[in-house]
């Protein structure tokens, strides 16, 4: 997926839910937020002046979907029930306006790693691909919001993926032209990285490291060593360079911590790289196994839910 740059304004006039009124908060948001969401934004406000902690987070949870909140939390707002999948996107409008009467410009939804879809059950990839798709067209309704996804080419081009849910593919594939692309489409390609850009970063986070003495700083985070710890990072990911940014960062910088503190530290006898904190991905490349389990059933595809 891609990049994206973007800027808030926020206002100088105050904006409170607790001074408002329901009807002054519908009027605020245009309509647009459910009465429900007005009351319990007023019941949250009155609890917490009122040192309810408790019950002003149980109307939190349910504005969060949460279904585990006791009716007796709920009666005090006057709501009842739970916010369906159905109704989450009327409250999440809702949010939008309040947010924009606040002064800001939007909101921007970040969702990452969305392969992790690839390794749940058929059902809960159905389900999550049709949201998925529902957003895709709803989207003219949302003026102000912008949603980024990010994942790997095997959760958008796969069968067991989005390419399995021909209306979304359709809405969203990528395409490119003799290996020009267009960057207004609303996929984006990040290219993985490689031997060479890898160490250009290295070679970056080196020249804007904050130290005094950069000649002794520069003679011990050589070339060489970083040359060193990129075998090492990729011995370790089976030579795959493009996943092991993460890791090779976080023991690059640490490296540079402890040559910038202690004068005896020599990188180059330290030990070898040691993956930390591996995620799901980076486990079954170590392993040698794919990034999903694949099931007989996945080039049927998925049926279109509404």
């Amino acid at each position: 997926m891609g990049r994206i740059q973007t800027t808030t304004r926020t206002s100088d006039k105050p904006c409170g839910v607790g001074g408002t009124h329901p009807e002054d908060l519908v009027s605020l948001t245009r309509g647009k937020a459910p009465e429900d969401m007005g009351r319990v934004l007023r019941s949250i406000f009155t609890l917490k002046q009122e040192g309810r902690v408790a019950d002003a987070g149980g109307l939190i949870s349910w504005l969060s979907a949460s279904e585990n909140v006791a009716a007796s939390v709920k009666k005090v707002a006057g709501v009842k029930g739970d916010i369906s999948s159905k109704d989450a996107m009327n409250y999440l409008q809702g949010i939008l306006e309040i947010i924009k009467a606040a002064g800001f410009k939007g909101l921007v939804i970040v969702i990452d790693e969305v392969e992790t879809i690839l390794r749940m059950r058929r059902d809960v990839r159905g389900k999550s691909l049709n949201g998925i798709r529902q957003i895709c067209d709803a989207a003219n309704q949302y003026r102000g919001l912008l949603w980024v996804f990010t994942g790997t080419p095997e959760f958008f081009d796969t069968k067991r993926g989005i390419a399995g849910l021909p209306p979304l593919h359709d809405r969203i594939q990528f395409l490119s032209h003799g290996g020009f692309a267009n960057p207004r489409q609303p996929q984006l390609e990040l290219k993985p990285f490689d031997r060479i850009r890898l160490k250009e970063v290295a070679l970056k986070l080196r020249e804007i490291y904050p130290v005094a003495d950069k000649t002794r700083f520069f003679n011990k985070m050589t070339l060489e060593y970083i040359d060193l710890l990129i075998d090492k990072v990729t011995e370790g990911f089976k030579g795959d360079v493009g996943v092991v940014p993460r890791q090779f960062l976080r023991q690059f910088v640490d490296v540079m911590d402890l040559a910038a503190e202690h004068e005896d530290f020599d990188p180059m006898a330290a030990e070898g790289f040691k993956p930390e904190n591996t995620n799901e991905d980076e486990k079954r490349l170590m392993d040698g196994r794919a990034s999903f389990d694949e099931e007989p059933e996945d080039n049927d595809g998925y049926e279109v839910e509404f």
